[in-house]
């Protein structure tokens, strides 16, 4: 599996949760574009995405989205057994 996930200036992702993964599957998140303005909510949390950074997220769990900047947020988000370099 994997999507193109862009977020407009001023657009949100509400809080939601999704389904669980197939076993032995991770979801990563590529930050190709982010700005200052960007917020991810995952798992009672939230925090800030670096751009180039690679994230896993656990679908099953409540997460969210915001984008008050100028720019879009995009990420690339892939279903794969592979490793990633951070955690959240």
């Amino acid at each position: 599996y994997s999507m193109l996930a862009l977020i407009p200036p001023g657009g949100l992702l509400p809080p939601h949760k999704d389904g669980a993964l197939k076993p032995g599957l991770k979801r990563y998140h590529l930050v190709l574009q982010t700005n200052s303005l960007c917020w991810s909510f995952h798992d009672g949390n939230w925090q800030q995405f670096e751009e180039g950074g690679i994230y896993t997220l656990d679908p099953s769990r409540l997460h969210a989205s915001l984008n008050w900047g100028s720019t879009p947020r995009l990420h690339l988000v892939l279903d794969t057994n592979g490793l990633a370099t951070d955690t959240i």
